[in-house]
């Protein structure tokens, strides 16, 4: 028994330590390529696995119970039941921490892919327009794809010194962030109605044609919640995860200034 206690506690040890000792150590000025390659070994790995042992999720594949989101201002789609998949793959343009300003920055191209059973509706205005019909609403199972998506966003950060362990700390209220998408935005959906009259491939293909100028103008809320999926993976690590994993300097003079 005690030979057994002792050889899953190295198990837990061995992977509680196996990844984080793997991260390159980065400078504090002028190392933000270093930053870069270790956010993307973190989207990489830990977004399939997660780390359990720091409070750590999976990201890839995210699983969505009742998630609402506004299509384009057209329609409104809730995921009972998906996925989100793709965020392992983000491609990291810049990571930069800036530790005397305590600001961080970080730049990505996403290829996004949500999908999963749904509940729609949507009436209106808008609907009537673009319809002829006054209301849409749909049960079924749906897709939205976005292909080269980048987005741009700065944060705010303090440290925290617990235990004798310095941590990163997010102090986003709200963040401001810019986005565009450099390829296409696709939808798929099947038991969709205008009215009473099944209309799926009626309503997907406006959406598949005219995206991008909606997008412009009602694609705020896909975003909130792309940005945030991916700034809460990423402080989720940083506030659970000694600096002295990734950062070569003491930090102890920044903490609290």
């Amino acid at each position: 028994m005690i030979t057994k206690t002792i050889f899953l506690l190295s198990l837990v040890c061995f992977s509680k330590c196996a990844f984080i000792d793997t991260l390159k150590k980065c400078h504090i000025q002028n190392d933000d390529a270093c930053c870069k390659i270790n956010l993307l070994k973190i989207l990489k790995v830990l977004s399939k696995t997660g780390l359990p042992e720091y409070d750590i999720p999976p990201l890839d594949p995210l699983h969505l119970t009742n998630v609402s989101i506004s299509i384009l201002n057209v329609l409104d789609l809730t995921f009972i039941d998906g996925i989100v998949k793709g965020f392992k793959n983000c491609i990291v343009n810049e990571h930069e921490i800036n530790f005397e300003t305590k600001r961080g920055h970080l730049d990505l191209n996403c290829d996004v892919t949500a999908k999963g059973r749904y509940k729609a509706s949507s009436s209106g205005d808008i609907v009537m327009s673009l319809f002829g019909e006054e209301s849409i609403h749909g049960d079924g199972n749906g897709k939205v794809k976005i292909e080269k998506l980048h987005i741009s966003f700065d944060f705010p950060f303090t440290l925290e010194n617990r235990n004798g362990e310095i941590y990163m700390i997010d102090k986003s209220d709200k963040l401001n962030y810019k986005y565009e998408i450099l390829g296409n935005m696709q939808f798929a959906a099947d038991g969709l109605y205008l009215g009473n009259v099944e209309s799926s491939k009626i309503i997907t293909d406006f959406l598949n044609q005219n995206w991008e100028p909606l997008f412009d103008t009602f694609g705020s809320d896909i975003m909130d919640r792309a940005v945030e999926i991916v700034h809460q993976f990423m402080m989720n690590f940083y506030k659970n995860v000694p600096t002295r994993y990734f950062i070569v300097e003491d930090l102890t003079p920044f903490v609290g200034n």
